[in-house]
């Protein structure tokens, strides 16, 4: 026979075994995460486009639902090409503008096409319209610079700066989105 310790240490081994087993094949069980990313807007209705000058260039405004749309939490993009530099290649930038979940396409366009229209005849600093509040992350005014030019005042501020468009941008984008 076995003395007491022993004894006891090889019942204690025989009891842990299966928990060690199970401990062990809990361990080599393989989870698969699959990441779920949301496919970016696509810009599918063009809502218009403008010339800028007899030189080249134009505005364009597209959207990501159709024109005068009653849709919610839709996009706007304003683009500017500038075609000027054919050694440069193309020579663009644009501004998306979310609608947010309270506003339709309809108003956001109705609410860009009031306040380009007024740049002209507003004093400078004048905030001509505004969308989104930065409580709720994030907000969009247009600025009336003076001239007709505007400001797309973006709050929190875009890291490359906000956009200026100037007098001939803005009357194009006025008449785009009436």
């Amino acid at each position: 026979m076995y003395p007491p310790t022993r004894t006891l240490a090889l019942s204690l081994a025989l009891a842990i075994a299966p928990l060690v087993s199970a401990v062990q094949a809990q361990e080599t069980t393989v989870t698969t995460a699959t990441t779920v990313v949301a496919p970016a807007p696509l810009f599918a209705y063009p809502l218009g486009t403008a010339p800028l000058s007899a030189a080249g260039g134009t505005c364009s405004v597209k959207a990501t639902a159709p024109r005068a749309s009653a849709a919610k939490d839709q996009q706007l993009k304003f683009i500017v090409d500038y075609q000027t530099n054919p050694d440069r290649g193309a020579d663009f930038r644009y501004y998306m503008v979310s609608t947010g979940k309270s506003k339709s396409l309809a108003q956001v366009q109705a609410m860009f096409a009031d306040g380009f229209a007024r740049s002209f005849s507003a004093p400078v600093g004048a905030e001509l319209c505004k969308l989104g509040d930065i409580a709720h992350g994030g907000e969009v005014r247009l600025v009336a610079r003076g001239g007709g030019e505007t400001e797309l005042a973006f709050n929190p501020p875009l890291s490359t700066g906000n956009p200026v468009f100037t007098a001939a941008e803005s009357a194009a984008f006025a008449r785009i989105l009436r």
